[in-house]
Formats: C-alpha cells, structure tokens, sequence
C-alpha cells in the first residue's frame, strides 16, 4: 500500500510537471510530435531513407527523438526529487518552510490548473490558443506567489525548530546552562520551556551524579581506580585487580602525652590535621593513598622510587613545621617516621555483596610495615630498603645494618635528609665513624664497637642508631652468643 501510494504521488508530480512544461513549450513540442509522425509516415522511409545519415529525414526523425526523449527523462527526474523531497524527507534534513511552501504551491498549482481547464479556458479561450497560454501563466504565477507566502509565513517557524533542536544538541552535550530563549505562545514555545524544564532536571541529576562520584571517590580515589586498569568507579568490582612494580611506602604517626585519652573529637582532629598536612603531598608526586588508620597510611608510587623518597623527605620536613605550629598552640608534638620499599604489588578489590574496600598485596608493604616499626624503635625518620636506597641518587643515605623479615636477613638505611639540618649535620660529622662502628660491630669486635657508639653518643645523643648500637654491643659483649641484628625490642 505504501509504494503504490508513493507511486501516484509520483505520478501527480509528473503530470504536473508536464502541464507547466505544455504551457511554456507546448507549441514546440506538438511540432516536433508532429514532424516525427510525419517522417515516419513520408515516402521516403519506404525508400529506405530512414538508415542514411546523409538525409534530412534522418535527421529530423533523429532530432525529434533526442529532444522528446530528453524532455522525458527530465521530467522523470525533476518528478522523482520532488516526490523524495516531499514524501522521503525524514530520511535527510529538509527545512518546514521549504516542505511546506512546496506541498501548499502544488495544492494550489493544480486547484488554478483544474479551474482553467474546466471553468475558465471553456469559456475564454476556447480557439485561441494564445490566451490559453496566458490563463497558464497566471496560474503558474499563482503558484509562485503561494509559494512565496508559505516560505515567507514559515520560515520564522522553521527558525525556532531549529533553535529547539541546537538546545537538545547542547543537552547531549551536557550543556545545560544554555536555554532556548522563545517568548510566543504557541505550541512552540511551551516545547521549549519543557525543553528548558529538562535541562534544568538533567543539570540537578548531573550535579548529583557528580556528588555522589565525588563521595565514591574519597573512599576509592580515581588515581587508585586508575592504578586498577579501569576508567571509572563504575567499572570497580571483585574481579577488578592488577599486579605491577612500584615502590610502597608506610607512612606511621603518633602523639605523645594524653591525646589519646581526650575526647573522641580532639583525637580525630588531630589524626586528620596531620592527614590533611601530609597527604596532599602524595598526590603531588605521583602518589596513591589506598588506606588509611588512625597511626598510618599506605601509599604505592608508580613512578618509581625517585618519587617516594623525595615525598618522604617533602613529608618529614613539614611535619617539623606542623610541629612547630603545634607547640606555639601548646599542642603536643607528632612523632612521625616513613618507611618504603619497593617491589611487585598486586592490587585489587576484596569485600562482599555490601561493601568492598581497594587492599594491596606484596612483600614490599610487609617489609616496609617492619621498617616502620623499627624506625621508631631506633627514633630515625625515615628507613628503606637497599634496592631503594641504590636509587636515592644525590640523597643523604647511610647503612645503618641488618635486620631480618622472616628468615631473610637483608640491608637497612637511612635517609637522612628528612632530619631537621642540626641533626642531619651532625650525622654528616660522624658519617666515617659510623660506618666504621657498624663494620665492627657486625665482625664482632664488641669492646672497640662499644667505645665507637659511646664516642657517637656522647656527642650527639639524638642519634638513636649510635643508642641502639652501644645497647647491643655491650649486650653482646657480655653475652657473645647473642646474633647481631636489627631488632624491634619489645618492653
């Protein structure tokens, strides 16, 4: 039913097109139909005439047939780009204002057309074929001028459609601050102020959705989210997880006095006062903070260990600030240490239906979690391993021994630029002492490592490693058989 319906409005397209054409180029044509048929019918087709290229009738039959022909297949073709424009127009942008000025000039084309032929010409013109003409004329000009009127009367139309559609193109773009401005009151207007409505529905859902993201993301960071192989938190789940070298660092606090023992508010805003100092320094270098405790945070560096200790250093050094900030409120000091290692981590999502936490897995963290513990023990700032400590380039770094995690003994040192400059120029003084106080001490020559680690002490007594070294050297003076290591002493 569709394509014989198509089929006459083709042909209603056609037969019209043939009318304008009769009443332009009527006359010519009816000549040329009557050359033809004459030629066809002459004695000189009989005499074979028609196949020589030298005679007129082949030619004239041969023009005739060119011409009609042409003006047959144009008409084919004018007819089928109007029916398309018209009738297939959804499929391609067509203005309403063109569409509509051509439907109603060809509403009125026909009805001029059929009140010639039936009431006009029968009276006026019936044998004279000039004023026939003319009455065409008229009509065509009818035509023109309704056309005109339509196009006139809706293009301003066509012009606030097409404002509608460039403000649902801004919407799915997600601008939603921009409104169709319409102030008639029509059917048009009322679809752009829902249309405005919508965008201001859509603009408070966004800002929601934004929210929201911004609350997943304090919990699950999107560097973190990152880190995991994914683009969003959407996207998060069990079986989300990722395995990579990175160097891991343990950052480890603590107040001193009653802190603890003062009210739940006081405690934590003390936690995060030295949180919010510190953590932002992280992020800057590369960073990623996966969990947090009351006395530490965890954080993996994808960049490498250049990263980690240059934040460790950036760390301590603020801290020394903050502490001094605190004492002129006549708050207590943080005690502060960081430890880092580096290593294969794995990291992934563990948790059940309800809820779900980001977690790290590596030998790293656990060594790096010793370390920290032992940093406090030996009240230094910062310890790493010896694969972090090959890369700390021009930073201040000393051996400072052995310890065990497991049964694996392996190498610790120290990074002295976090120190404040007093103390990181006294270990500077005695760095060639040190050294040589270790060495002895771990080839078991107690008496000479004691008066070593006596000299260091005396002289600086904030240096816990020279402390630790004098305790363990007269222990094992006085007991040979005790293993010299690095270990957490437990009270």
């Amino acid at each position: 039913m569709r394509h014989i319906r198509g089929f006459l409005i083709f042909l209603l397209f056609f037969a019209v097109l043939a009318a304008v054409t009769y009443a332009f180029f009527g006359e010519e044509l009816w000549n040329l139909s009557t050359t033809l048929v004459t030629s066809l019918g002459s004695d000189e087709l009989m005499e074979g005439r028609l196949l020589d290229p030298t005679s007129s009738l082949y030619r004239n039959v041969l023009r005739s047939i060119l011409i009609l022909a042409a003006v047959l297949l144009g008409h084919i073709i004018v007819s089928f780009c109007f029916y398309y424009l018209i009738c297939q127009s959804r499929k391609m942008y067509f203005p309403i204002a063109l569409r509509g000025a051509l439907t109603f000039g060809l509403l009125i084309f026909v009805a001029a057309t059929v009140a010639s032929e039936l009431y006009v010409k029968p009276v006026y013109a019936e044998n004279n074929m000039e004023l026939a003409r003319q009455i065409d004329q008229v009509c065509y000009a009818l035509t023109a001028a309704a056309v005109l009127l339509c196009a006139v009367t809706l293009g301003p139309v066509s012009g606030r459609v097409r404002r509608i559609i460039r403000g649902i193109d801004r919407l799915a773009l997600g601008e939603y601050d921009t409104p169709v401005r319409m102030s008639a009151g029509d059917e048009l207007s009322a679809l752009a102020r829902h249309v405005n409505n919508f965008a201001d529905t859509l603009s408070k859902r966004s800002l929601s959705e934004t929210k929201r993201d911004n609350s997943y993301m304090q919990f699950v960071p999107q560097q973190l989210v990152s880190l995991m192989g994914v683009n969003t938190i959407d996207e998060v789940d069990r079986s989300t997880a990722t395995s990579r070298d990175m160097a891991v660092m343990v950052v480890s606090f603590g107040f001193t006095g009653d802190v603890y023992q003062s009210d739940p508010e006081t405690l934590f805003n003390n936690i995060n006062e030295v949180i919010k100092r510190t953590s932002g320094v992280v992020a800057k270098n590369g960073g990623t903070i996966y969990v947090f405790s009351h006395e530490s945070y965890t954080a993996v560096f994808p960049g490498g260990v250049e990263n980690a200790i240059s934040t460790a250093v950036e760390i301590r050094q603020g801290i020394v600030a903050l502490n001094r900030e605190r004492e002129g409120r006549g708050a207590q000091p943080v005690a502060f240490c960081v430890a880092i290692d580096k290593g294969n981590v794995m990291m992934g999502i563990v948790g059940d239906d309800s809820r779900m936490v980001p977690t790290a897995v590596s030998p790293g963290l656990t060594t790096a979690r010793m370390l920290a513990r032992l940093c406090r023990m030996l009240d230094t700032n910062i310890l790493c391993t010896m694969g972090v400590a090959d890369e700390a380039g021009s930073y201040f770094v000393r051996y400072i021994g052995m310890t065990e995690d497991g049964s694996e003994p392996f190498r610790v040192y120290e990074i002295v630029d976090g120190d404040e400059y007093s103390m990181m120029s006294e270990k500077e003084e005695t760095r060639q002492q040190f050294s040589k106080g270790v060495y002895t001490l771990y080839s078991r020559d107690f008496s000479a490592a004691k008066r070593i680690f006596m000299d260091i002490a005396r002289r600086h007594r904030e240096d816990g490693v020279a402390r630790y070294y004098l305790y363990l050297a007269d222990k094992c003076e006085k007991d040979p058989a005790e293993e010299v290591l690095l270990r957490i002493i437990r009270n």
